[in-house]
């Protein structure tokens, strides 16, 4: 059984730029209770650079910061999307994700 509630806030910083904040708490049945947050800032709706923290307060975590960063655009009638994000993996070290996307 897991019990979770989260919450975001989106701020506007201008006619193209934006701020999304975000906020989770979870209370599994089975663990402590963690609070993971992130926040990403969207400049003129194709840069975005992000940053979260995962499961704080929770005993014996292998996951913690991350930071990430992505850009969006079109080529004639697609819009596609590459994204990169780092993140702390406690004894795994640090992994690297990437991600490329194609809307149609």
């Amino acid at each position: 059984m897991l019990f979770r509630v989260g919450v975001g806030y989106p701020v506007r910083l201008g006619e193209r730029d934006r701020l999304r904040l975000a906020l989770d708490a979870f209370h599994p049945s089975d663990n402590n209770e963690s609070v993971s947050a992130g926040a990403e800032l969207l400049l003129r709706d194709a840069l975005a650079l992000r940053a979260g923290y995962q499961n704080a307060f929770l005993r014996d975590s292998e996951l913690g910061l991350a930071f990430g960063a992505g850009f969006a655009g079109r080529l004639d009638t697609y819009r596609y999307h590459l994204d990169y994000a780092w993140a702390d993996q406690g004894r795994l070290g640090a992994t690297h994700r990437m991600a490329i996307g194609v809307e149609f």
